[in-house]
């Protein structure tokens, strides 16, 4: 099974901006204006436009008659439908993914040496994660940090309990040579992941 993937920048000009906002609903549009920072406001109604927009393209109906559900830790449904999604952004791109009938969840993250430290790796990895993460050195060391981070993100995001299921449960695959799986804890799920540039993302989709 193959999920749809779009990528979008959220940086985006003042009239495709307000085309976007035009399809948030008011409470959506009052809670973009929470932001303190102008980037953050904007970026808040593109990722939430082209959520609604891209949604209504696959539900056949109006981007302002969706209504979402959330389940206690904040993962988002449309009620009444088939349809899975789950979006992830960071440092202004999106990552919107779509299915059929299966759970999905995806992580973005930009790579940012700062926060790719052995404290970060030691609270969060696993000792085998650790042990495949510390083969690597430099400047792989960073990125097999995010391709670790991504993956396990991606994976809590898809079965919506968030950073409250225990990371140690599962293992994720984080060498160059390797394809992106679980190596322990995955069972019945499978993981893509790929680079576009200095972003590591990742998906993780009930099969």
């Amino acid at each position: 099974m193959t999920p749809e993937i779009v990528v979008r920048s959220l940086d985006l000009n003042d009239d495709v901006l307000a085309q976007l906002a035009a399809l948030l609903p008011e409470p959506e549009r009052a809670q973009g204006w929470k932001y303190y920072h102008a980037r953050d406001r904007r970026r808040f109604i593109a990722r939430r436009g082209l959520l609604r927009r891209l949604l209504a393209e696959r539900l056949l109906c109006h981007p302002q008659e969706i209504a979402f559900e959330q389940n206690p830790f904040g993962k988002p449904s449309v009620p009444g439908c088939g349809l899975r999604f789950n979006l992830s952004y960071s440092r202004g791109m999106g990552l919107f993914v779509f299915t059929e009938g299966h759970e999905i969840g995806c992580d973005i993250e930009w790579r940012d040496s700062r926060y790719a430290t052995r404290a970060v790796a030691d609270h969060f990895f696993t000792a085998c994660e650790r042990t495949a993460l510390d083969a690597l050195a430099g400047e792989n060391w960073v990125a097999g940090f995010y391709d670790c981070w991504t993956r396990k993100e991606a994976f809590l995001k898809a079965r919506g309990g968030g950073l409250s299921l225990p990371l140690d449960d599962f293992d994720v695959s984080l060498a160059f040579a390797e394809p992106p799986r679980f190596l322990r804890g995955g069972l019945g799920w499978t993981l893509h992941a790929w680079t576009l540039g200095e972003f590591h993302l990742a998906i993780a989709l009930e099969d």
